[in-house]
Parts: structure tokens; C-alpha cells; sequence
């Protein structure tokens, strides 16, 4: 990515040795997670597994094609009808690593079509007046089938107490890697060779912690994070300051 500083990289190679030693300790959670899918996938023949490229979710996509490289995986590009794109490039540089990655894996795309002004498009100050009311939840109206998730227990309290309560597999949605930190998603992408967001080490040198950046369409209405307190809006300005055009890709191989 080439927005990171030295510094970003710096900051990002210190990582490896201490990702690499976790990583040797993962294969018993990664053999519970392949079983828990595989057990889902049991009661729901017709899941799919969603994904935004960020770490957990490729994770979970590798876990999912271990279990079956047959059940689909699906990503949610937030794309408008005219084809304007707020997806980042290193998203689709993921996503085609992956690919080349893992053979006879099923994937397609299901644009989100974007409905709302983002940030500096007009209407953007009219909508945030009313965004509670014009809110579009792109996941939900793409994503009805039951799905296999990245969703994790530390990314927030409500998550934490939702696993507590149902598990890993509820009803409709499967959390195989429910249960695993942050930390532990990390040396599980370097163990297994797997590819890595940009994202993560958009740090301004190390001043923000990579377990809480997020890989997420930009121009984005959010402008401070609630859990890191770093204001995305410049965060986003600073490392993906252009939008790049939607690169469209399906397999089924």
C-alpha cells in the first residue's frame, strides 16, 4: 500500500517473530473452528460464509474452505448502480490473493448499492441530520441466507454477551472464531501464509493498535471510533485518500 510510511512498516515487521510464535499454537482452535462449521453447514446445507477482506474474515473464509470449498463465499462491496465504488484497493488485492490462494473456492459478489451521500458528496450535511432515520444496513438486505461470520466476543461487549448466551451457532449465523483474540487472528493469517489488509498497518508509526483498525468502505459517516478514538475521517484521508474503480470478480471453479 503505498500511503504507509517507513515508519507504518517498521512498526508492522516488529510484529512478525511475536505472530509467528502464536501461530504455532493455533492448530487445536483451528480444528474446533473447521468442526464448527462443518457442523453448521450440517443443519444449514444452503449457508454461505460473508466477508469484507479484513483479517477475520479471511480467516474465516480459509477455515470455511478447509471444512468445504464448496459452500460460498460472499462478499458485499459497497458499489453504487452507477458503479462508483467506496471499496479500498487493497481490498480487491486480498481478495484476488485469496482466490489464487484456494483452489475450487465459490465466490461471488453481491454489490451493496449505496443509497446515502458519503462523506463530502452532496446531501452528505442533510443526511447526517437524519441519519438514524436514512440508516441502510447494505449487509442485511444482501445477506439473508445463513452465514458463517467473523464476528468475534472482544470486538465489543453486546458481541461478548451474544456468544456468552448462544454460542457460537445460533439459529441462523455461525461465529467459528468466536472465541479467539485479536492477537490470535493475527498469528493465525502469518502462520498460515495467509494475505493481510493494508489496514492494519496504517498506524502512524505504531500510534494507533492494528487490533482496532477496521477494513471498511471509506467516506464512511462514522468520523471518531468508538473503541480507538482516532478520527477515521483523517485516518481515511491519510491512507486511501482516492477511490478506485469497482473490479468485479466471480469463481466458481
Amino acid at each position: 500500500m503505498s500511503t504507509l510510511t517507513p515508519a507504518d512498516l517498521e512498526v508492522w515487521r516488529g510484529y512478525g517473530r511475536y505472530d509467528q510464535a502464536i501461530g504455532a499454537l493455533m492448530e487445536p482452535l483451528e480444528r474446533k473452528a473447521i468442526q464448527e462449521i462443518r457442523k453448521f453447514h450440517e443443519l444449514h446445507p444452503d449457508c454461505i460464509t460473508n466477508v469484507s477482506w479484513g483479517k477475520d474474515s479471511v480467516v474465516v473464509a480459509h477455515l470455511t474452505w478447509m471444512a468445504d470449498p464448496a459452500i460460498p463465499i460472499i462478499w458485499v462491496p459497497a458499489v453504487r448502480e452507477d458503479g462508483t465504488c467506496y471499496e479500498t484497493e487493497p481490498s480487491f488485492q486480498v481478495r484476488d490473493a485469496f482466490l489464487r490462494a484456494h483452489p475450487g473456492c465459490v465466490y461471488a459478489e453481491r454489490p451493496g448499492l449505496p443509497r446515502n451521500p458519503r462523506r463530502g458528496e452532496p446531501g452528505w450535511e442533510d443526511y447526517m441530520r437524519h441519519v438514524k432515520e436514512r440508516h441502510q444496513d447494505m449487509l442485511g438486505e444482501q445477506i439473508h441466507d445463513p452465514h458463517i461470520t467473523g464476528v468475534r466476543a472482544d470486538e465489543s461487549a453486546m458481541r461478548r454477551m451474544s456468544i456468552r448466551s448462544r454460542g457460537l451457532s445460533s439459529t441462523k449465523t455461525c461465529r467459528p472464531i468466536g472465541r479467539w483474540s485479536a492477537e490470535q487472528v493475527f498469528a493465525y493469517l502469518a502462520a498460515r501464509d495467509l494475505p493481510v489488509h493494508g489496514a492494519y498497518a496504517a498506524s502512524y508509526g505504531g500510534h494507533l493498535d492494528r487490533r482496532w483498525l477496521r477494513v471498511h468502505a471509506i467516506r464512511s459517516a462514522i468520523s471518531t471510533s468508538a473503541t480507538h478514538y482516532h478520527d477515521i475521517a483523517q485516518w481515511e484521508d491519510d491512507y486511501f485518500p482516492t477511490l478506485c474503480d469497482y473490479q468485479p470478480r466471480e469463481e466458481s471453479v
